[in-house]
């Protein structure tokens, strides 16, 4: 920890505290929407969708708008915004204020995560970017272990108050940004960053962009049957019975415990292995999870739902960056980077199309339900199979033996 700046603790401590709080709150949003609020499954839809497509829209073209601001400013003005978002949702009881507000958060995040992605790194020597990275990763789980037990704990079950607390956290949070230093590139000029020391591979750049095409598309699908645990998932698991809301607080728990204890060994085992195969496999297991969800509330079942949810989001965070990195050049890297954005349109679909399925064949139907959404996601393997470079990708062994 000696060579992580005071800087760089200020913003994993900030990252620690609003996971922690963001998963006390707003995975249970579908929750309350759908027992308190009383809307529609298609509108509880809408307004959790609403906040990944305003990340997709905006993504394409903010990261160039905060390179031209001060990284500071940015830091601690857009948390204190966002707070005051994350209270007004407390002091809203209809459809298009949800909507609004849920849009507002979006945009909020959109803002936010790049430019402190942006700031870790500079406050980071280049030897300690990868490790500090791994430790903002640690500190999500880690909040996503801590947030759902502490909302059963305090008895947030059908209620926005956990909104307050979390919006009150962000304010915070954009206060103690205050005590960063002005950011400043720490480099010696050369690019000996460990991501950097790939053998890079350069292609026919048009097949190239197609394989990027391919892999947007079957990543998408992934985030379709992902994005499903937060709403239409949860929405079910409630429905079980009394200890259906408690179910799935521990899911949540047990899935990010997973992803604690088995992110290390995962990479380390799955080194060798073709980028594409690893994404491929994520979808499987992302598309088996909603098959597996009509065995629920048997006890066997939660626990493969739990382990095949979090190995499919370990293998999936663990190489989409890494895979759009090999298919781009240092010329259109940038370009790259912010069309891979768009595979956040599967988020944005997912809970629409499970919300619309769920008014129109009802909960008695779940079986077609969550069968309907597995095939729906398992689209995206053949995609990702395809999306495949024709030369084997290059990985340095310090990339991995670092982590």
């Amino acid at each position: 920890m000696k060579n992580v700046s005071n800087s760089a603790i200020i913003l994993l401590l900030g990252t620690l505290l609003t996971r922690t709080a963001m998963f006390m709150s707003i995975p249970f949003l579908a929750i309350y929407l759908d027992n308190v609020v009383k809307l529609s499954s298609t509108q509880i839809g809408y307004v959790i969708g609403i906040q990944p497509f305003v990340g997709v829209i905006f993504s394409l073209f903010v990261g160039k708008i905060i390179d031209y601001c001060q990284i500071k400013k940015v830091l601690i003005i857009v948390p204190i915004i966002w707070g005051i978002v994350f209270i007004l949702f407390a002091y809203t009881n209809f459809f298009i204020g949800f909507l609004i507000l849920n849009g507002l958060s979006g945009l909020s995040y959109v803002i936010y995560e790049p430019a402190c992605k942006k700031a870790l790194s500079q406050y980071a020597v280049t030897q300690s970017k990868l490790f500090i990275f791994n430790l903002r990763y640690a500190a999500i789980n880690v909040g996503a272990v801590i947030g759902p037990l502490l909302s059963v704990f305090l008895g947030f079950k059908y209620t926005i108050k956990p909104y307050i607390i979390l919006g009150f956290i962000y304010i915070l949070v954009g206060l103690m940004n205050l005590f960063l230093r002005k950011s400043t590139v720490i480099t010696n000029g050369k690019q000996n960053d460990l991501l950097f020391h790939y053998e890079k591979k350069y292609f026919n750049q048009k097949k190239n962009f197609f394989r990027l095409i391919l892999l947007i598309v079957g990543v998408s699908f992934s985030y379709f049957g992902y994005s499903l645990f937060n709403s239409t998932i949860s929405q079910y698991l409630s429905r079980l019975g009394e200890n259906g809301v408690e179910t799935y607080s521990s899911l949540l728990s047990l899935s990010a415990l997973a992803i604690i204890i088995f992110q290390f060994p995962i990479i380390h085992l799955t080194r060798t292995i073709q980028s594409n195969c690893i994404l491929a496999v994520s979808n499987l297991l992302f598309s088996s999870c909603l098959f597996i969800v009509n065995l629920f509330p048997n006890y066997l079942a939660l626990i493969t739902f739990t382990l095949f949810y979090s190995f499919g989001e370990l293998l999936l965070g663990s190489r989409l960056d890494y895979t759009v990195d090999q298919l781009a050049n240092e010329n259109n890297k940038a370009l790259f980077f912010s069309l891979a954005e768009l595979t956040k349109i599967g988020s944005t679909m997912g809970p629409i199309i499970g919300g619309v399925l769920v008014s129109y064949l009802g909960w008695n139907n779940h079986i077609i339900i969550f069968c309907m959404l597995g095939i729906i996601t398992l689209l995206g393997s053949p995609l990702l199979y395809f999306s495949r470079q024709k030369k084997a990708e290059s990985v340095h062994p310090s990339f991995y033996d670092s982590t």
